[in-house]
C-alpha cells in the first residue's frame, strides 16, 4: 500500500502545476523571516518559479547557482532555492505554494539579512565602508572584490559593512587566498565594535576574529588572543568556501569540509562584520578575492522541507459519500475538535486530555490538564485548548505544549483563537493578543460551556447558555452591542463570511450578517443536540455548506448554507463534534472515537491568491549615517530626506541615500526635531528654534525662550514649541498663547482637529489643551511617566516608561481605551518614542532599555522586533520608510511588505472650518486679545493668516 501511495505521490507530483512547501521548525522558538535552503523536487529543477504564502502574497526567494551564488536565473540554479519565510510556528510546520510558468525570484538582497556577490562591477558603498585604503587596494573586478595591499606599512586593507548584526547569524562566504607573499599575511572575518584604530599587531583589540588562508597557521577562531577553534589552512589559489557561526557559547566555523566547534561563552560587542587583510610586504602577487559573502539568521536546528503535490481545488457542487480516511479511539467523551492550517486535528475530551494527529491520523503528541478539556481551536500555527482547571493550554501545531496560561475559573469552558489573538469564555468572555496580554473582558451574563464564540467583521458572538441568547460584542473594545435570541438554550456558534449559524437544543439557525450588529435570520431546521457540552457546528471553507453533529438523532448533517436543504447525512453513535478542512471532515462521537472522511463530490476553494493586505515582513536597511554625538529625535520628509537632533549642538538634514546635505549648529543640545510643509524644525534647549528647508538650507532661527525649548511640533502656519510650558507661535516668531504644564513635556505634542495633547512626562499625564486658545480641556492619568503620543486618523497612542497605549478619539476630549500593551521600558527622559504608519494600521515604538524597535499592529499584537547596539531613542515612518535613531547613528530602513494606504501623517492633524476666533495670548502673567482667521484647506490642514 505504501508502494502504491508513494507511485500516487510521484505522480501526481510530476504533472500537477503547484506544489505545496512544507518547513518544518524543529526548535522551541518561532522563525520569522528566516532564511531556509530547500533542494527542490526534480520537475520543479530549472523552471521558473514563483513562491507565496497560503494568502497569495508572494514570498521573496532566489536559485542557487553552483558556486553558491543567489541569482534571478532559474536556469543558471544547481537545483536549490534559499526561501525567506515569513513565519515558522516553533515546533510546527510552514506552508507555501510553489506554482511554476511565472519567475517570481528576488535578488539576494531581498532574501538575505545581508548579501554581495559584486557583479555589478563597483564596491557598493551602501552595503561596505572602506576602512582602510591606501592607493586602490580595495577593488571590485569580474565578479570579485578584491583586497590587495600594495604598500609595506602594515597598516592593513580594511573594509567594513555598513551594517550591523547581532550574533545569532550565519555568515558564508566564497574565496580565494593567493599566498605568494613573504611576508605576514592575515585575512580574517573579525567581530568587535567599531573601533579605531581597528587594527594592532598583538591583536590586542580583537574581541572574536575568524581566520583563514593565514600563513603563519593561525587559521581558526580566536577570542581576543586565545584560539578557540583550530583549522586547517586552505590550498592557495583555489576557491574555497567559508562557514562562521559567531553565536556566544555556540561558536561554529568551517574552511571547505573542515569544521570546528566551540562552546566558550563570550561578551563580544558586536557592531560590524568586518574583513580584513594584513601584510608586511607586498610583492604584486598576494591578494584576498571573495566571490560572494551572505547572512543569514541562525536557529540551533535547521529547518527541513519536504514538498507535496498541490493541484488547487474547484468550487464544490454538492456532498455526494464521505469515505474514510483514518480513525482512532480515545476511549473517552471527544468534546470538540479543529483542524490545524496543514490538516493536523486537534481534539478536547473528558479524560482531561487535548490531542493533536497528523493527517494519516498518528498522534503527534497529548497534553493533559487537571480537569475536563472543554474546547480546542487553532489559529496563528497554535492550538489553544481551555480545561475546566482554570487553565489555557497553547500547543504548537504538532502538539508541544507551549504556554499554559491561567485564565480563571470565569474563562475556562470555551476558546476561539484567531490572527490577532484568541477569546475565552464562560460567565465572561475575555480577549487576548498573542503576547497573552488581556485586552478586555466581558460579562456574557449565563456561562457558555464548551462552545467558544464566533469571530466575524468586528464583532464577537459568544453564548449566553441558559438565556438562550447569543450575545453580539464589540472586538475592538469589548462592549456588548445586541444580542440573538434562540428558542431555548444556546448551544453552539459559527460564522463564515456573511454567515452566522447558531444551534439551540432543538433548533439550527442561520443568519445573515448584512448588519453585524442586527443579524437577519434566513432559515431554520429542527434538531436534538441533547448536550450543550460540545462543538457541534462547521461551515466549509467555502461558507457554501454547514456540518451539524445531530447527537440525539445520531447523524450528522450537512446542509446547503443557503437554501437549508439537506445535501448528506450519515449515521454515527451520539456524534459530539465536527470540524472541517479542505475536502475533510472530522467527526468525533460520545464513546471517544474519532474519524475523518474524504468528502466525495466536494472540493475545497479554489486556491486564487490575493493582493496582499500590507503585512509587515521585515525591514530593509537602506543606510546608516554616524555622527560625533547622540542622534536624539528625526523626522523623515515627503521626499525621503531625515532631520536629525543631534546632541552635538547641530540639526541635520540628511538625503535619502544618507548624505548630509546640510546642518546648523546652536549653543547647545538638539533635542527634538519635526517636518511639516516642506521644512524642518529643531528644538535646541539653548532657547531657539531653529528651522532648515527640506535640502538643509538654514531658513531663520526663532527665540521661543527657555520654558518652550525643549521639544517641537511643526504645522502647516506655525509650530507648538514645548518645556515646562507649551507655546504656539507663527513663523514670524509671534507667540499666539501659551499654557503651563503641571510638569514639562519632552517631546513635542500630537495634534487633532482643533485640540492638542501634550505628554508632560513630570506628571505622568497628557494634558489636553485647546489649540485656539491654549486652555486645559482635560487631563489623562498614566501610573509612569508619559514619554511621547502620537495621532492618526481617530487614532490616538500614548507610550508611557513601560507602556504603549491606544486611544479611540470618538470624543476628542475624552478619549476611549482601546488596549495596551507591557514589555516596554524606556529608561531615557528624552528620546522620541512614538510613530504612526501613515495609514494608522501600525505603531512604531523605539523602545530605548529594551534596545529595539517593535512594531505593533493597531489590534496591539507585535508583528516585528529589530534589535539595535545601543539604546533606540527615536524614530519616524513616512510611506515605506522609516528611521530610527540609536547611539551615534541613524539608520534608515524600507518597511518590506509594507504597502502604505492613504495620505501620509505627522503629529498635525487638524480639520475645522473656516472662522475667526480670539486667543488668548499669555505672556509674563499678561493677557491680550488677538484676532486670528483660521481657513480651512484640502484634507484638514490648517493655515493661520497673521495680520501684520
Amino acid at each position: 500500500m505504501r508502494s502504491t501511495l508513494s507511485l500516487l505521490l510521484l505522480l501526481s507530483l510530476t504533472f500537477a502545476q503547484s506544489y505545496l512547501m512544507i518547513v518544518h521548525n524543529p526548535n522551541s522558538q518561532t522563525l520569522t523571516n528566516f532564511q531556509v535552503r530547500a533542494k527542490l523536487p526534480a520537475d520543479l529543477q530549472g523552471k521558473a518559479l514563483t513562491i507565496k504564502d497560503m494568502n497569495g502574497n508572494p514570498v521573496p526567494f532566489c536559485y542557487e547557482t553552483a558556486t553558491g551564488e543567489c541569482t534571478t536565473d532559474p536556469t543558471q540554479g544547481d537545483g536549490y532555492v534559499w526561501v525567506k519565510v515569513p513565519s515558522i510556528p516553533a515546533n510546527g510546520d510552514a506552508k507555501l505554494v510553489v506554482e511554476v510558468g511565472s519567475n517570481g525570484a528576488v535578488k539576494g538582497d531581498e532574501v538575505f539579512e545581508f548579501y554581495d556577490d559584486f557583479n555589478e562591477g563597483y564596491l557598493d558603498t551602501n552595503k561596505w565602508i572602506k576602512v582602510k585604503d591606501e592607493g586602490n587596494e580595495i577593488v571590485v573586478r569580474s565578479g570579485y572584490l578584491k583586497l590587495e595591499e600594495t604598500s609595506a606599512n602594515n597598516n592593513g586593507v580594511i573594509l567594513s559593512t555598513v551594517k550591523n548584526f547581532p550574533d545569532n547569524i550565519v555568515i558564508e562566504a566564497r574565496v580565494i587566498v593567493n599566498y605568494a607573499s613573504t611576508g605576514d599575511l592575515d585575512p580574517m572575518i573579525h567581530f568587535d565594535k567599531y573601533t579605531n584604530p581597528l587594527w594592532n599587531p598583538d591583536g590586542s583589540n580583537y574581541c572574536l576574529t575568524f581566520y583563514f588562508g593565514e600563513d603563519r597557521n593561525w587559521d581558526g577562531v580566536y577570542l581576543g588572543l586565545t584560539k578557540i577553534i583550530d583549522l586547517p589552512k586552505p590550498p592557495s589559489g583555489t576557491p574555497i568556501t567559508l562557514y562562521f557561526i559567531p553565536k556566544s557559547g555556540n561558536i561554529n566555523a568551517c574552511i571547505g569540509t573542515s569544521c570546528g566547534t566551540s562552546s566558550v561563552k563570550h561578551s563580544c560587542n558586536y557592531e560590524n562584520v568586518i574583513l580584513m587583510i594584513n601584510m608586511l610586504r607586498d610583492d604584486g602577487k598576494t591578494y584576498l578575492l571573495v566571490d560572494w559573502i551572505h547572512i543569514r539568521k541562525y536557529a540551533p536546528i535547521e529547518p527541513t522541507v519536504t514538498f507535496q503535490a498541490y493541484g488547487g481545488y474547484q468550487a464544490p457542487s454538492t456532498v455526494t459519500g464521505m469515505s474514510q480516511v483514518w480513525s482512532y479511539d480515545i476511549g473517552s467523551s471527544v468534546e470538540a475538535l479543529a483542524f490545524s492550517d496543514n490538516g493536523n486535528l486537534g481534539a478536547a475530551s473528558v479524560d482531561r486530555c487535548a490531542y493533536v494527529f497528523d493527517q494519516s491520523g498518528n498522534l503527534l503528541n497529548k497534553v493533559c490538564g487537571d480537569d475536563w478539556m472543554n474546547d480546542i481551536s487553532y489559529a496563528n500555527g497554535k492550538f489553544l485548548a481551555d480545561n475546566y482547571d482554570n487553565y489555557l493550554y497553547v500547543m504548537s501545531e504538532r502538539g508541544t505544549l507551549i504556554k499554559k496560561l491561567e485564565v480563571g475559573e470565569s474563562y475556562d469552558d470555551g476558546v476561539t483563537a484567531f490572527s490577532q489573538g484568541f477569546i475565552v469564555c464562560d460567565d465572561y468572555c475575555a480577549y487576548y493578543n498573542w503576547n497573552y496580554e488581556k485586552i478586555w473582558d466581558t460579562s456574557v451574563g449565563s456561562n457558555t460551556h464548551t462552545s467558544g464564540p464566533a469571530i466575524a467583521k468586528g464583532y464577537v458572538y459568544a453564548l449566553a447558555v441558559d438565556s438562550g441568547k447569543v450575545k453580539i460584542i464589540s472586538l475592538s473594545s469589548g462592549s456588548v452591542e445586541g444580542s440573538v435570541t434562540l428558542d431555548g438554550d444556546a448551544y453552539d456558534v459559527a460564522a463564515c463570511g456573511n454567515y452566522l449559524a447558531a444551534a439551540s437544543q432543538d433548533k439550527l439557525y442561520l443568519y445573515s450578517l448584512d448588519d453585524p450588529t442586527s443579524p437577519t435570520l434566513l432559515w431554520t431546521k429542527d434538531i436534538s443536540l441533547g448536550d450543550a457540552d460540545y462543538r457541534s457546528l462547521a461551515f466549509s471553507p467555502n461558507c457554501k455548506f454547514l456540518a451539524l453533529a445531530d447527537t440525539n438523532n445520531d447523524q450528522v448533517d450537512i446542509f446547503n448554507a443557503k437554501t437549508g436543504a439537506i445535501v448528506y447525512t450519515k449515521d454515527f453513535d451520539r456524534p459530539t463534534a465536527v470540524a472541517w478542512w479542505k475536502d475533510e471532515l472530522a467527526v468525533a462521537q460520545k464513546d471517544g472515537s474519532i474519524y475523518v472522511f474524504r468528502l466525495e463530490g466536494f472540493k475545497g476553494p479554489a486556491y486564487s491568491p490575493t493582493p496582499s493586505s500590507s503585512t509587515i515582513t521585515g525591514l530593509t536597511l537602506l543606510w546608516r549615517h554616524g555622527f560625533s554625538g547622540t542622534a536624539d529625535a528625526v523626522a523623515i520628509a515627503d521626499n525621503g530626506n531625515v532631520g536629525v537632533a543631534n546632541y552635538d549642538n547641530c540639526a541635520y538634514v540628511l538625503s535619502k541615500t544618507g548624505s548630509v546635505l546640510g546642518k546648523y549648529c546652536g549653543g547647545d543640545d538638539v533635542d527634538d526635531a519635526s517636518y511639516c510643509c516642506g521644512k524642518f524644525g529643531f528644538a535646541d534647549i539653548d532657547d531657539y528654534d531653529y528651522f532648515l528647508d527640506v535640502t538643509g538650507n538654514y531658513l531663520k532661527a526663532i527665540h521661543v525662550g527657555d520654558d518652550y525649548d525643549f521639544a517641537i511640533t511643526m504645522l502647516p502656519n506655525g509650530f507648538i514649541a514645548c518645556d515646562d510650558y507649551c507655546g504656539y507661535f507663527t513663523y514670524s516668531g509671534s507667540q499666539i498663547w501659551s499654557t503651563e504644564l503641571d510638569g514639562e513635556a519632552r517631546n513635542g505634542p500630537a495634534v487633532y482637529k482643533s485640540y492638542v495633547y501634550v505628554p508632560d512626562y513630570g506628571e505622568d499625564e497628557v494634558e489636553i489643551l485647546s489649540l485656539s486658545d491654549g486652555s486645559v480641556l482635560n487631563k489623562m492619568s498614566f501610573s509612569s511617566a508619559v514619554h511621547d503620543v502620537g495621532v492618526c486618523g481617530k487614532y490616538l497612542a500614548v507610550v508611557t516608561s513601560n507602556k504603549l497605549y491606544l486611544y479611540k478619539l470618538t470624543d476628542p476630549t475624552d478619549p476611549t481605551y482601546l488596549w495596551s500593551v507591557g514589555n516596554i521600558y524606556i529608561n531615557d527622559e528624552y528620546s522620541q518614542n512614538l510613530a504612526f504608519s501613515p495609514d494608522c494600521r501600525y505603531v512604531a515604538v523605539a523602545d530605548t532599555g529594551n534596545r529595539a524597535l517593535k512594531i505593533y499592529d493597531i489590534q496591539g499584537n507585535l508583528v516585528l522586533k529589530r534589535s539595535f547596539p545601543d539604546p533606540v531613542r527615536g524614530v519616524d515612518w513616512r510611506k515605506d520608510w522609516i528611521a530610527v535613531s540609536s547611539g551615534y547613528y541613524v539608520y534608515l530602513f524600507k518597511v518590506e511588505g509594507y504597502k502604505p494606504q492613504g495620505a501620509p501623517v505627522t503629529k498635525a492633524q487638524m480639520t475645522t472650518v473656516t472662522n475667526t476666533v480670539t486667543v488668548t495670548k499669555r505672556v509674563g502673567g499678561l493677557s491680550t486679545n488677538i484676532i486670528k482667521e483660521i481657513t480651512k484647506l484640502p484634507r484638514g490642514n490648517v493655515t493661520w493668516t497673521i495680520p501684520g
